[in-house]
């Protein structure tokens, strides 16, 4: 998507080509769904917290 709409707008910040701007996007997006995911693990269901 950020690729897309980056191509499409016609912007290249620095002269990058979108889709290595979009694949930075999408690993970003990727680790902070992994991080957050693992916070949940180790913290355990909300139900134990009582």
């Amino acid at each position: 998507m950020v690729a897309m709409g980056g191509a499409l707008a016609g912007l290249q910040p620095a002269g990058l080509n979108t889709g290595m701007i979009g694949l930075v996007a999408n690993v970003l997006v990727a680790g902070a769904i992994q991080w957050m995911e693992r916070r949940k693990r180790v913290a355990g269901p909300a139900s134990d917290i009582a």
